[in-house]
């Protein structure tokens, strides 16, 4: 049986923080509720956005709480992270910024602080010679809890990614970005021998489980076959070269 709580229902960003410590924030409460009926309840805790739970799920969840649950399958998290997006943390004192890369510090652990919400989420759109794509590999579309998924953005230059981000999700205890692969992909000239080397060194970042979804090796060639996929789709919508505006 669930036991019983208190149910605070602030009407504006002030009542809510005076809340805080002692409430936990409840959104959508897709995640909280889960975990509280299950005694797990803790005090800290686009493309995508088609693929982000199910219909039921979209209609009652929220961005930020799929962030802040910590899950490594979040589905709104790669996509974000190859975009380099930045929280925005709001108490009674002030608010600060936070890269989305350093805010998930471990499983189900991030830097938000007993008495802050989040209040903002940003990102710099993407430019024209920009493409950010997005696959979340699940057993059914969906109701799914993902088994791999993968964010990419890349910047082309002539024949050169001048900028490039790989977002891993499910195959860490948090999702994180392969920083070896983006840092190789990035500068050289651009060929499908170095895409292929590029999605290899992802895959040997990765560092998933065997569970109930799928065993680890599958996770590994998923990320190997979505990665070398995704930089590849990314890389052909651009065009060669952008005319001045």
């Amino acid at each position: 049986m669930m036991r019983e709580l208190e149910l605070e229902m602030p009407g504006d960003l002030q009542e809510s923080l005076a809340c805080l410590p002692e409430a936990t924030p409840l959104a959508g409460g897709t995640n909280l509720l889960v975990d509280i009926r299950a005694d797990r309840e803790q005090s800290k805790r686009l493309s995508a956005a088609r693929v982000f739970g199910g219909q039921m799920v979209r209609n009652r969840a929220t961005v930020a709480g799929n962030i802040c649950s910590g899950s490594p399958a979040a589905d709104t998290i790669p996509p974000l992270l190859s975009l380099d997006a930045n929280i925005q943390l709001t108490n009674k004192k002030g608010c600060r910024n936070v890269p989305l890369d350093q805010f998930c510090t471990g499983f189900r652990r991030n830097l938000r602080e007993p008495d802050e919400l989040i209040t903002g989420l940003s990102w710099k759109p993407p430019g024209r010679n920009t493409a950010n794509l997005f696959y979340k590999l699940a057993r059914r579309k969906g109701d799914a809890i993902a088994v791999v998924g993968v964010g990419v953005t890349v910047t082309r230059k002539g024949d050169r990614c001048t900028q490039a981000r790989i977002a891993l999700g499910a195959v860490g205890p948090t999702v994180f970005r392969a920083k070896d692969a983006e840092k190789m992909l990035t500068g050289a000239p651009m060929s499908e021998e170095l895409i292929e080397e590029v999605a290899q060194i992802a895959m040997k970042q990765s560092n998933p489980i065997d569970d109930l979804r799928a065993s680890a090796d599958y996770r590994r060639h998923s990320v190997h076959v979505l990665t070398r996929r995704l930089i590849t789709q990314a890389w052909q919508s651009l065009p060669e070269k952008v005319a001045d505006k």
